[in-house]
C-alpha cells in the first residue's frame, strides 16, 4: 500500500514514526518547509532513511500570523500516486491542506487527517489569538476541511472528544493515539530516587513564550521561597522572552536559565530533576511530558496540556492560567514524604509505557483497516 504523509518540518520526535512505517508501507514524506526558524531541533535529511521530499515554499504574514504557501504538490501525488494521503491540521499550512485534500479527491484517493486541534480552548482563546476574528476563521476553515476528509487521526483522547463535541465528527472515524514518544530518543539515567528527591531541583522546559506560561511558574515559585528556600528552578529553552525573563529574575539566585539543550545534556538535566512543570496556556500535547516521565520524574502540568493523559493523576494537574492553583498543587509536591514521591515516580513512568512509539503505529494500522 502506498501512502503519503504530508508534515509541516522535519521533527526528531516524528522521524521514527516514518522509519518504522516504511518498513511496513511504501511511504513517501512531503515536508512543506526545511526548517521552522523558531525550532533548533537537529536533524538532517540525509540521515532519513524513508522517502521524503521537500516542497518548495514562501512564507508571508496575514494578520501577524504565518501562512506558508507550497509549489509542486500537484506533481508530487500525480507521481507518487497514493493509495491513502494523509495531511495535516496546522494553520499556517491550511492552503496546502486544502489543496491536497481537492487534489485528492479528484483522484478518489481516501484522506486521513492528523490533527492536536483545540481552537476552542479558554486560555487558547484567551492568549494564543488576541484577534477572535481569526480564531473564527480558523474554525470556517476547519469546518470545510473536516468536512472534506475520511478519517482523523487525534492527538489525545481531549482532542477526539474536541472534535466530536465542537465539530460533531462521529465517533468512528475519529483514532485518538498519534502521540507515542520514541525510545531511541530517550537518553535514561538511573538516579537514585532518594538523591533525586532530596536534590530539590524543579525544571521547566520549552520556548520562552506567552503561551508556555512561564510567567505563572515563576510566580509560583518565588511566592514559596520563603517555605522552601532550598529548591531552584532550572529554565531550558530559548524564545522571544528569553531576555525579559533574566532581567525581570536577575536577582534570584535560585532561578537558573540554562538557555536550549538537547540529546544527551538535555537528559542528563532532566534526570536530576525532583519534578518537571508545564504550565502552558495552550498545548496540543508537550513531548517533554513523555520525555520526563520516561526518566521517573513526576510532571505537573496545566489542564491545557493534552499530554495530560498520560499522568491520571489530578495532584499533577492544575487549572491553567491559575497562579494560585499551581502555587498548591505545587507546594503539596514539595511537601510530599519520601515514599509517595517514590511511588509516584513510579506511576509516572509506568504510564509513560504506554506512550511509546508502538502506540502511533497501532492506532495507524486501525486507521488503515478503517
Amino acid at each position: 500500500m502506498k501512502i503519503l504523509f504530508i508534515h509541516n518540518i522535519i521533527a526528531p520526535y516524528r522521524t521514527p514514526l516514518f522509519e518504522a512505517l516504511s518498513k511496513k508501507y511504501d511511504i513517501q514524506v512531503v515536508y512543506l518547509e526545511k526548517k521552522d526558524k523558531d525550532r533548533r531541533w537537529n536533524q538532517r535529511s540525509e540521515e532519513m532513511i524513508f522517502s521524503h521530499v521537500f516542497l518548495k515554499n514562501k512564507n508571508f504574514s496575514l494578520f501577524n500570523k504565518k501562512i506558508t504557501l507550497n509549489f509542486g504538490l500537484k506533481k508530487t501525488i500525480n507521481e507518487f500516486n497514493p493509495d491513502v494521503l494523509v495531511t495535516l491540521d496546522n494553520p499556517p499550512n491550511f492552503i496546502t491542506t486544502i489543496n491536497s485534500i481537492l487534489l485528492a479527491k479528484k483522484k478518489g484517493i481516501p484522506i486521513i487527517l492528523w490533527t492536536g486541534a483545540f481552537d476552542d480552548y479558554k486560555t487558547f482563546q484567551k492568549n494564543h489569538f488576541k484577534n477572535i476574528s481569526i480564531l473564527v476563521v480558523i474554525k470556517m476553515i476547519r469546518k470545510y476541511i473536516y468536512s472534506k476528509v475520511d478519517l482523523f487521526w487525534a492527538y489525545s483522547k481531549a482532542t477526539k472528544s474536541h472534535l466530536i463535541n465542537n465539530y460533531h465528527i462521529k465517533e468512528n472515524s475519529i483514532v485518538d493515539g498519534l502521540q507515542g514518544y520514541p525510545d531511541q530518543l530517550i537518553h535514561f539515567k538511573a538516579v537514585d530516587t532518594n538523591k533525586r528527591f532530596k536534590n530539590n531541583k524543579l525544571l521547566f522546559i520549552g520556548y520562552l513564550d506567552e503561551r508556555k506560561g512561564l510567567d505563572f511558574l515563576i510566580k509560583a515559585f518565588v511566592s514559596l521561597l520563603k517555605q522552601f528556600p532550598n529548591y531552584t528552578l532550572e529554565i531550558v529553552g530559548n524564545g522571544k522572552l528569553h531576555k525579559n525573563f533574566i532581567k525581570e529574575n536577575e536577582g534570584i539566585h535560585q532561578i537558573r536559565f540554562l538557555n536550549y539543550q538537547d540529546g544527551v545534556k538535555k537528559f542528563d538535566i532532566i534526570n536530576e530533576s525532583k519534578y518537571l512543570i508545564l504550565p502552558s496556556n495552550s498545548d496540543p500535547w508537550g513531548w517533554v511530558v513523555n520525555e520526563a516521565t520516561s526518566c521517573k520524574v513526576p510532571t505537573l502540568v496545566s489542564d491545557a496540556v493534552m499530554a495530560k493523559e498520560i499522568l491520571c493523576d489530578d495532584q499533577l494537574i492544575f487549572m491553567a492560567g491559575s497562579v494560585v492553583d499551581l502555587t498548591e498543587k505545587l507546594k503539596n509536591l514539595m511537601l510530599l514524604p519520601y515514599d509517595d514521591y517514590k511511588s509516584l515516580s513510579t506511576k509516572v513512568y509506568k504510564n509513560s509505557r504506554l506512550h511509546t512509539l508502538d502506540k502511533p503505529i497501532m492506532t495507524f494500522e486501525t486507521l488503515i483497516k478503517n
